[in-house]
């Protein structure tokens, strides 16, 4: 049985230690991220998956969420997949973090206006995606750099993930809005030299570039 599993007493400190100094590897739903060929690649604990895109991996350090319905309608995929830490990005009026749930609490203290100036709690995260409330999450972790893999903010031809669990694809209009905006005011507030998006084709502009060929390659490891 696999070490990495999802476990009640776990808590956000547990999550640092473990993240803390370390190379994170945070896996979107992109089309440019292919799971055949870049999941043998990635070391499973340091990968933390969006939402859905837990479903391609068998172990991995965290899933995280924002979508207060995505826990009760997924805790079967959690159970089946196993990752070690589940947290959840919620905007109501819960402590931070609550243990004893099956999840990690972290506050999103500024969901609909992406506002990093805004002072917070530590630990507490803004964001209107789950991708940035990752990033500002992570950056206050510690993490040492963290990959973006299938961040693209991009749909093609009716198409914005690579996996079909969504019913809905989301139009470019909404990334364009909301989205991308929300990345450009995180990278004003973390250190951008830590974040480095594995997504050539990526319309995230605020965070440098590299090839995903160079995660093949064993660069990134």
């Amino acid at each position: 049985m696999s070490r990495y599993y999802t476990c009640m007493n776990y808590s956000i400190k547990d999550l640092q230690d473990e993240v803390q100094g370390k190379d994170i590897y945070l896996i979107g739903g992109g089309k440019s991220f292919d799971p055949e060929t870049h999941i043998p690649m990635l070391p499973v604990s340091r990968v933390v998956t969006l939402n859905a895109a837990l479903g391609d991996f068998k172990e991995c350090l965290a899933v995280m969420w924002m979508d207060s319905n995505w826990y009760g309608e997924n805790t079967k995929l959690i159970r089946e997949q196993r990752p070690r830490y589940a947290v959840e990005f919620t905007i109501n009026n819960q402590r931070p973090e609550t243990r004893n749930t099956g999840r990690i609490r972290i506050r999103n203290a500024s969901c609909s206006k992406c506002d990093y100036t805004t002072k917070r709690e530590k630990y507490n995260v803004c964001g209107n995606n789950t991708g940035c409330c990752a990033i500002d999450l992570l950056d206050q972790l510690g993490a040492k750099t963290i990959y973006l893999l299938g961040f693209d903010c991009r749909e093609d031809d009716g198409v914005s993930h690579y996996h079909k669990r969504y019913k809905n694809h989301v139009k470019q209009a909404i990334y364009d809005k909301n989205f991308i905006p929300c990345f450009e005011r995180l990278s004003k507030h973390i250190s951008t030299s830590r974040v480095v998006n594995l997504s050539e084709n990526s319309r995230i502009g605020c965070f440098k570039k590299s090839s995903i060929n160079n995660l093949l390659k064993g660069e990134y490891k």
